[in-house]
């Protein structure tokens, strides 16, 4: 028995969502202007940012990676770095100053809709999916079926609300230009 075996799976789901998707648009939107065009110059263009950000949201809960990752300290911490880092990637071509890394409001909103598409797939398949996906958590203090539940519906609802946020965002900036245009 290792140091993760008592810690439920939604606790570690909690982290992987607070690391993906909620501290990279905080720390997008706070950062200078400068700092962060120093530190994005040479990101990947947009279809590559998606597909790093959900591509490792994906790929580390597949159970054997997911298993491997809380079994091996080293690997673990990579795997929270990675949610860190994709995470800004992704949220980058979003939230970033610079003018010329924003896509067009449609763009954007495509974006974001498919991505929570794929966080509501992950989610739908932890809560209705077989119990004990990820069994490094079998002996947690909470049952393995419910604790698995509650782990797939904070990927999937709160989840949908950050895309959500970033959909209304991109739509009250885009009218708020379309409106400054008019007057």
């Amino acid at each position: 028995m290792n140091l993760w075996d008592s810690y439920p799976l939604s606790a570690h789901i909690l982290q992987h969502f607070l690391l993906g998707l909620v501290i990279p648009p905080v720390l997008i939107l706070g950062a200078p202007t400068r700092f962060a065009a120093a530190a994005m110059k040479g990101a990947p263009g947009r279809p590559i940012s998606w597909l790093i950000g959900v591509g490792v949201m994906l790929g580390w809960h597949i159970p054997v990676l997911f298993n491997a990752a809380l079994a091996n300290q080293g690997l673990h911490i990579f795997q929270l770095l990675s949610f860190l880092i994709s995470g800004t990637i992704f949220w980058w071509p979003i939230l970033g100053p610079l003018e010329d890394r924003d896509l067009s409001p449609l763009g954007a909103v495509s974006y974001l809709f498919s991505a929570c598409v794929s966080c509501s797939l992950l989610g739908a398949f932890l809560t209705f999916g077989p119990a004990g996906l990820y069994a490094v958590h079998a002996h947690a203090q909470l049952d393995p079926k419910s604790d698995q539940q509650l782990a797939g519906v904070l990927m999937w609802v709160p989840g949908c609300f950050v895309y959500l946020w970033g959909i209304l965002r991109t739509v009250i900036r885009w009218y708020g230009g379309v409106a400054q245009h008019e007057n």
